[in-house]
C-alpha cells in the first residue's frame, strides 16, 4: 500500500513539474495528502459498505428497509461531501500557487 501511495504521488509530482508548480509541495507533502485521501476514500467505502448491509438486514427481517436506505444514504453524501480531502488538496494547492504567484 505504502509503494502505492508514494507513485501516485511521485505522479502528482511529476505533472506539477511539467506545470511549471514542481516547487509548491515537496513529495513528502504529497505522500502525506495521498496517504489521507486512500484512508478517506477506504473509511467512505466502508460506511458505504455497512449501509448496504444493514439495509439487507432489514430487508430479509421483513421491515421495510427504505426509510433507512434512503436516510442513510443522504447522511453519508453530505459527509462525504463535507470531508472531501481531494477539495482540501486543491484549496492548499490554489491558495499557495497565489502566494507563489503574489512572490514573483
Amino acid at each position: 500500500m505504502k509503494k502505492n501511495y508514494q507513485e501516485f504521488a511521485r505522479g502528482i509530482q511529476d505533472a506539477l513539474i511539467e506545470k511549471g508548480y514542481g516547487d509548491l509541495f515537496t513529495l513528502e507533502e504529497l505522500e502525506s495528502f495521498c496517504l489521507r485521501l486512500f484512508r478517506s476514500i477506504v473509511n467512505k467505502a466502508a460506511v458505504l459498505i455497512g449501509i448496504v448491509i444493514v439495509t439487507i438486514f432489514f430487508g430479509i427481517k421483513g421491515s421495510l428497509p427504505s426509510w433507512f436506505f434512503s436516510t442513510a444514504i443522504i447522511f453519508w453524501l453530505a459527509w462525504l461531501v463535507s470531508t472531501s480531502e481531494a477539495a482540501k488538496i486543491v484549496q492548499e494547492f490554489k491558495k499557495r500557487k497565489n502566494s507563489s504567484s503574489s512572490l514573483k
